[in-house]
């Protein structure tokens, strides 16, 4: 099962366990991300998507795909020493199609 906090983008979860795909049942694809999974984005990258995952601990993380492919790691993996405030993740936005990607931590925000 999936304990404790978790979060939701289309059928794709996060929580403290790590990634998971439910259609219709839940399988980690990512089962150790730092502590725990804190936000997720999916964007529509052409034929395929982009998943950002906001972690607890290890920063932003990347995954892409196209249709009928599994999830890939991607980069960019950002962390404090590439220049986010804190590797908490907590919060991801885009206000714009093709704008920055707002990233909000545990000590402020980044784009």
């Amino acid at each position: 099962g999936i304990d404790g906090r978790w979060f939701t983008s289309g059928s794709l979860v996060g929580s403290n366990e790590g990634l998971h795909e439910c259609k219709p049942r839940c399988v980690a694809f990512e089962p150790a991300i730092g502590h725990g999974v804190r936000s997720l984005r999916l964007e529509r990258e052409g034929e395929g998507e982009r998943l950002w995952v906001g972690t607890h601990g290890d920063g932003l993380r990347t995954y892409t795909r196209t249709p009928g492919t599994p999830w890939q790691a991607a980069p960019p993996t950002l962390r404090r020493e590439h220049g986010l405030p804190n590797d908490i993740v907590l919060a991801l936005s885009r206000v714009d199609p093709g704008g920055p990607l707002w990233i909000g931590t545990g000590r402020g925000v980044a784009r």
